[in-house]
């Protein structure tokens, strides 16, 4: 039975209590319940249909992998995890009450002041620096989910994927939100730079009070954002729109340094790869694996990486990845499919990633940002 007022969820922390109902609707309800300690928390359920397995699956997957990456993580601009309990049949995760609005709701057709967008979107880019290097991706990025209030805060990783851990991959299972989301996500291709995109469709939507495009990825889109570009002097707008770009390969690589350029700060540019939220030059050579010894360890505690997995290094202008016989493989995405390789040269914006598996995608993945 689905909660309501009045009834209790009881964890083995803590005894809450339903206070009312805040959302009813798509994947779930969220409720307002108060802890035994007297704090505010909100308590989400999945919401079940009869006769849909396939989809009762789905939303159940859902709720137990956001409480498991929340869980495991803390940031002042994300919702804060405070408890959870799994029934079997059903699920609940509790979290923080936040006094505040969602962002779509605060300022649709009204944009606020672009100072405020400005700092707005400073602290959504701070969120997803911290997230990118846990190996966390959003993947839902969009004013729907960021609150406002005392300050921002990012919430719904029901979509989220940290290394493979991801909702059920399902066929026909789409992540992300048309129109908010990366062109590339609805192929099934998800890294970092997605978010970037979410964060450029955020900024356009705080500076305009609209969305970016109907339909990602579409002629239309282009042409609305190539006209915008021609006409505007608005810095922030710029911005938006490089961050938003359909190519990945033109997009910010980093939340980074998406944040440097809307603050005046200049980054150096230098033949590097990208991973886990930060920039790795390569001088000679560089390898890559869990081993503290490598020039690029990877924290991986369930250890698919191998502790010597790549070296990427430079030959005379050309840039190469080399597998280091690892056991689960490296991958370069070319001719729209994850391609397993021993030996490769790297082309200018190439998507690597460290272990891939069918159905759940790269576990972790590298931007050659090379000439």
């Amino acid at each position: 039975m689905p909660l309501a007022p009045g009834s209790n969820v009881e964890t083995s922390r803590d005894r809450y209590e339903i206070e009312r109902v805040l959302f009813e609707g798509g994947m779930g309800r969220i409720l307002a319940a108060r802890g035994s300690s007297g704090r505010r928390v909100v308590v989400k359920e999945p919401r079940f249909h009869e006769r849909d397995e396939r989809d009762n699956r789905i939303r159940l997957e859902k709720l137990k992998v956001e409480a498991e990456i929340l869980s495991a993580i803390r940031h002042r601009n994300v919702v804060e995890y405070v408890d959870s309990v799994d029934r079997g049949e059903t699920f609940y995760l509790v979290l923080e009450y936040i006094d505040g609005k969602d962002m779509r709701t605060k300022f649709w057709k009204r944009p606020p002041p672009e100072p405020l967008a400005k700092k707005y979107i400073l602290q959504v880019l701070g969120a997803l620096r911290y997230l990118h290097r846990k190996n966390i991706i959003h993947r839902d990025v969009n004013p729907k989910n960021i609150l406002v209030g005392s300050v921002v805060k990012m919430i719904d990783f029901g979509a989220a994927k940290r290394g493979y851990t991801q909702i059920l991959p399902l066929e026909h299972t789409i992540i992300g939100t048309p129109g908010w989301s990366a062109p590339e996500q609805f192929s099934g291709v998800t890294t970092p730079q997605c978010d970037i995109y979410g964060a450029g469709a955020t900024l356009f939507f705080l500076l305009t009070g609209e969305p970016p495009a109907l339909q990602p990825g579409s002629e239309t889109a282009e042409k609305k954002h190539r006209k915008i570009l021609e006409k505007t002097s608005d810095k922030l707008l710029k911005i938006a729109l490089k961050a938003l770009s359909l190519d990945p390969r033109d997009r910010y690589r980093l939340a980074e340094e998406m944040s440097a350029d809307i603050s005046g700060r200049s980054v150096s540019a230098v033949p590097s790869v990208v991973c886990m939220g930060k920039r790795h030059p390569i001088s000679g050579s560089l390898a890559i694996g869990r081993s503290e010894l490598c020039d690029l360890a990877v924290e991986d505690p369930a250890r698919y990486l191998s502790r010597r997995h790549a070296v990427i290094y430079e030959r005379g202008g050309a840039f190469w990845v080399v597998d280091s016989n690892s056991v689960n493989g490296t991958f370069i995405y070319r001719d729209g499919r994850f391609r397993r390789i021993s030996r490769a040269k790297l082309r200018r914006g190439d998507l690597i990633a460290l272990c891939h598996r069918s159905g759940k995608g790269p576990y972790v993945t590298l931007r050659a940002d090379i000439p």
